[in-house]
């Protein structure tokens, strides 16, 4: 299964989203603009730059993937040939939507979206039940439990995340009717993010001091929750999981945490179906932390349009500590950067040690030089 890079995904969908740049903010071009002042940016131009230049390209993509893997469902949930083509449009979504959900903030949060689309891990026994409501024709997605609904639960049906279900044995009109009803849930969602986003991208986000200020707050503090969920719950928990369920492994593991290189990454449980997968959500999850974290000089809105966390270092006079963050984000980039299909579990860990020097270096200084109070919320629903 070939599976296009969230990249060329979300180039796409520029292409749809043609949005104009932030007013009064400038464009670093040459080596003499990164001399410049960096302006000082206000919150409600953060926000207007990250609702309009971030998350609502990444909702327009979600909704359309969601919507074109419903439809695709809808022709050849039954056709055995297409299932290929079902499981790459699969990809694509959850793709989008890891890009969407890194930060989970605003809309995501208050519809708890997370617990919707993406339960994780989901549960063998009531999707079973759900196929057997389905045969009976009682089902009622609204009495669905959330482990047996979104992602999760369509990848165990199309085959892509290893069952105790033996899903064949299931008629194949009950277990298309339950993979529509699923699409057709995730779309619904989908539609419903978009229209918020939207508003949120057509604020005028000057009018509420207060709401606005919370707004910003909840942006940074949730980048770091999202920063964590990388760190741990799709690297070091998938690992460690690994191995105390094999306690020869288990006993190897030394006294810094770190485990034996020959664990292989493919008998591990992860978020995502297989490998390739896990490896395409975890660089999915960091390009979107990247853009909100760094940017090479004055006026990130330059790469991404959106306001980084190292241009409000230096809009506040902190140069310093925003070439030591910009330092310690690159140097993460570089660790995930080298992960690949033949990686080692100790290329992992490094990548999972930079991620947490990271978040160390934002709880110690960044937090306090930004004169945000630390709380968030991962919201992830588990």
């Amino acid at each position: 299964m070939t599976i296009p890079k969230l990249s060329t995904l979300l180039s796409l969908c520029a292409k749809v989203c043609s949005l104009a740049i932030l007013g009064g903010v400038g464009v670093a071009s040459t080596p003499a603009a990164a001399q410049l002042a960096e302006p000082y940016y206000q919150a409600d131009q953060v926000m207007h730059a990250f609702y309009q230049h971030s998350a609502l390209p990444k909702a327009v993509l979600f909704n359309s993937q969601a919507h074109a893997l419903e439809a695709l469902l809808g022709e050849a949930c039954d056709q055995p040939g297409q299932l290929s083509k079902l499981q790459t449009h699969w990809a694509q979504t959850m793709l989008a939507w890891e890009a969407l959900q890194t930060p989970t903030v605003g809309v995501l949060v208050d519809r708890r979206s997370q617990r919707h689309i993406d339960f994780w891990p989901s549960r063998d026994k009531l999707i079973a039940q759900a196929l057997r409501q389905t045969e009976l024709r009682q089902l009622d997605m609204d009495l669905v439990g959330s482990p047996a609904k979104g992602l999760p639960a369509l990848a165990v049906l199309l085959g892509l995340s290893p069952t105790s279900l033996d899903v064949d044995a299931v008629k194949s009109a009950a277990r298309c009717t339950f993979a529509n009803a699923l699409a057709a849930d995730i779309a619904a969602e989908s539609g419903q993010l978009l229209t918020a986003v939207s508003g949120a991208a057509q604020t005028d986000w000057a009018t509420d001091a207060a709401a606005t200020q919370a707004a910003w707050e909840q942006l940074v503090n949730q980048w770091l929750g999202a920063l964590e969920r990388l760190r741990w719950t799709y690297i070091n928990k998938p690992m460690h999981m690994a191995l105390t369920r094999n306690d020869s492994s288990h006993a190897a593991l030394t006294s810094d945490g770190t485990e034996p290189s020959a664990l292989s990454l493919s008998a591990i449980e992860w978020p995502r179906p297989s490998w390739q997968l896990q490896l395409q959500a975890l660089q999915a999850q960091w390009a979107q932390l990247y853009d909100l974290a760094s940017s090479a000089g004055p006026a990130s809105a330059s790469t991404t349009g959106v306001i980084s966390l190292q241009a409000l270092l230096r809009s506040r006079g902190h140069v310093s500590l925003a070439d030591k963050w910009g330092e310690s984000v690159q140097q993460a980039h570089v660790a995930i950067g080298q992960l690949g299909r033949g990686s080692s579990s100790t290329q992992l860990q490094v990548a999972a040690l930079e991620l947490g020097l990271l978040a160390q270096l934002f709880q110690n200084q960044l937090a306090s030089a930004l004169g945000v109070q630390m709380g968030f919320s991962d919201a992830d629903g588990d």
